[in-house]
């Protein structure tokens, strides 16, 4: 699944388990999950010029929205 049709909790859901089973099964930059968050936290820093190069602006997301995302990383580190 493409990022740019996650819509919803549930495409969410399906976009992560395609993403780590892609981890799983090809080589990838940062395959450990410590590399994966710094990664994933340096992204973040810089992402108004990823979006900048796409001719996009970056989305105004709610407090919720950043919160949720903050919520299932962390999760998703002890869940099983």
């Amino acid at each position: 699944m493409d990022p740019d049709d996650v819509r919803s909790r549930a495409d969410l859901a399906v976009f992560l388990r395609e993403l780590a089973h892609e981890a799983e099964t090809t080589e990838v930059e940062n395959g450990r999950t410590s590399q994966y968050l710094e990664a994933a936290s340096s992204w973040a820093t810089d992402c108004d010029g990823a979006y900048a190069h796409q001719g996009e602006a970056l989305p105004d997301l709610s407090p919720e929205a950043w919160r949720f995302v903050a919520r299932l990383l962390d999760a998703a580190l002890v869940y099983e």
